[in-house]
């Protein structure tokens, strides 16, 4: 506060987490009437070597995949590439009709017995998901391979579930990378972007 009292800026342009600390000031700012500066979130990057690159292109996602969660990413990957013998969506979607049917029927004669209606139908749709889990793990059991290799391309992008650039040194990419990597490195960050991008070493 101090800094921007002496030096006021417009607008500061950090990462996630800067921006986080930023917002956990704004009160106090205006209580001091201080100017707050805009915020801008700069963009990311992660860098990929060519073989995990390689391993990333046989699971035909695109890059916007793994900025969803390891455990998300597995069960979309699951479902689009392996046929499994049931889907339960459209089961759930029927028990949902159904019950909304018998909501709508017997609050017409008692009100008191609705609820009891609306209680099973949660129970029903907690017992299928519960299944639709038991079917995932199964599918996750026959294709372990295929998913330690995704797993192993995630947490080269995400370390400890958290950015490459907050857990990596830059400087192990530097040294073995043949090109100029600091200018091959800017044509991919922009800190007026906030988009997450990835660099792929040759």
């Amino acid at each position: 506060m101090y800094q921007e009292r002496i030096l006021p800026n417009l607008a500061y342009v950090g990462g996630g987490g800067e921006l986080a600390y930023w917002l956990e000031r704004k009160l106090q700012f205006n209580e001091a009437k201080i100017s707050y500066p805009i915020l801008i979130r700069r963009n990311s990057i992660g860098i990929l070597s060519a073989k995990n690159y390689k391993q990333w292109q046989a699971f035909d996602l695109d890059f916007t995949s793994f900025v969803k969660p390891i455990h998300q990413l597995e069960k979309s990957y699951i479902k689009d590439n392996y046929e499994m013998p049931y889907s339960l969506t459209k089961a759930k979607e029927q028990f949902e009709s159904l019950f909304q049917e018998l909501h709508e029927e017997i609050n017409s004669i008692d009100p008191s017995l609705a609820k009891a209606i609306l209680a099973e139908a949660k129970k029903s749709n907690n017992g299928l998901s519960m299944i639709e889990a038991k079917l995932l793990k199964h599918f996750k059991g026959k294709n372990q391979v295929d998913l330690m290799r995704m797993q192993k391309v995630y947490d080269f992008l995400f370390p400890d579930n958290s950015l490459q650039e907050r857990k990596v040194n830059f400087l192990q990419f530097y040294i073995n990378y043949e090109g100029d990597f600091l200018d091959d490195l800017m044509k991919y960050l922009n800190p007026l972007e906030k988009d997450f991008q990835i660099m792929v070493l040759d």
